[in-house]
């Protein structure tokens, strides 16, 4: 029996356990870190994570994404039309409990099953991949959720777990799991005061939301003084802003919008993901030279990157602006607390799972 840290996104899941000597990072049966969050059914077989990646495109009517989105939301909340436009092909139905469900061709036949089930059956993939690589069942697990999640939400994430045969131990938030690691690594090298706390802020950039926390340390102690968030933008929307531009390109070219039908939409999307995750040090060493000389965190320019690509998806300055601006929200808030000025860490963790220590700034 083990606990097992279960770090559940919406793109993809990455497990841990805790060993002597330190934290192991669980591989899969394909040797990869990151499973896929999918589940996929064809025939009278269900294929989950990495096993339904290969059937996203050619059985996209039947295989399931953004669970993590959509788990324990009323079906007819303002906002979930636009949510499920994002898993374009499945069929997704009201449930007699008005939460959401969807249906698929399992068995020869139409078959409904709530989100809540779907999820369960992403958690037991992860303990059977738990239990591959380290002979060990999973008994009990820390289960990271975003802080944004509502009660219903983390009720059926927790019916999801012991559906699925966990005992989840904690929902812990995203961003909090982050500084914990953080703050284990930080501890080994013996970097925090007992007495003088070492502010940490950090942002959290995933595949569908953006989270942003401060957090204080010192030894043996973190405290979360400030966290928010926004829920719609993350990794996804720098794809769809790709996909939109190759789209209006090949139209203006071929005459045929390829984003009109939901399987070449998905091929389009997976495509601007790949574009994106290509890493442009010449974008990055122009961003630097138009930032520096700014008050805006001096030398974080990976974040100015993230700041100036959510002003052109929107439109407008994000809000999220007022996080990274001196003198405002949390920034504001240390300099309250401790009436004086503080040096502020600033930590970036992308949906890739990186955490990445990117820059110091001065309160």
């Amino acid at each position: 029996m083990a606990v097992v840290g279960i770090d559940f996104g919406n793109l993809s899941c990455v497990l841990a356990i805790a060993e002597r000597g330190g934290v192991k990072v669980i591989l899969n049966e394909n040797s990869q870190r990151q499973n896929a969050t999918l589940v996929s059914f064809q025939g009278a077989q269900r294929f989950l994570s990495e096993a339904a990646a290969p059937l996203a495109s050619s059985n996209y009517k039947n295989t399931i994404s953004s669970m993590k989105r959509l788990i324990g939301r009323k079906f007819d909340e303002p906002d979930v039309a636009a949510e499920m436009a994002w898993v374009p092909g499945v069929t997704f139905v009201k449930m007699p409990d008005g939460f959401i469900g969807v249906t698929v061709n399992y068995n020869d036949e139409s078959t409904t099953f709530s989100i809540t089930q779907i999820v369960s059956m992403m958690l037991f993939k992860c303990s059977e991949i738990v239990k591959a690589d380290s002979g060990v069942m999973v008994a009990d697990a820390v289960v990271s959720i975003p802080c944004w999640y509502t009660d219903s939400q983390r009720l059926a994430m927790r019916d999801a777990c012991e559906i699925g045969g966990i005992h989840a131990l904690r929902l812990m938030h995203d961003t909090t799991a982050t500084a914990v690691e953080y703050g284990i690594y930080k501890s080994a090298k013996k970097v925090f005061d007992a007495t003088a706390p070492q502010h940490v802020m950090f942002v959290d950039l995933g595949h569908a939301s953006t989270s942003v926390s401060v957090v204080d340390f010192v030894i043996g102690k973190l405290v979360v003084k400030s966290t928010t968030f926004d829920r719609n933008l993350g990794g996804r929307d720098f794809d769809m802003a790709i996909a939109k531009w190759i789209a209006t390109e090949f139209q203006a070219k071929h005459k045929d919008d390829p984003m009109s039908t939901p399987k070449t939409l998905r091929k389009l999307l997976v495509a601007a993901e790949k574009a994106k995750s290509k890493k442009d040090f010449k974008r990055l060493k122009q961003l630097k030279e138009a930032y520096e000389g700014t008050e805006s965190l001096g030398s974080t320019t990976v974040l100015l990157a993230v700041l100036d690509n959510s002003t052109r998806i929107h439109g407008k300055l994000h809000p999220m602006v007022a996080v990274l601006t001196i003198g405002d929200c949390e920034l504001l808030m240390l300099r309250r607390l401790h009436g004086r000025a503080s040096p502020l860490q600033a930590v970036f963790h992308t949906e890739m799972q990186r955490i990445d220590e990117i820059g110091r700034a001065h309160v």
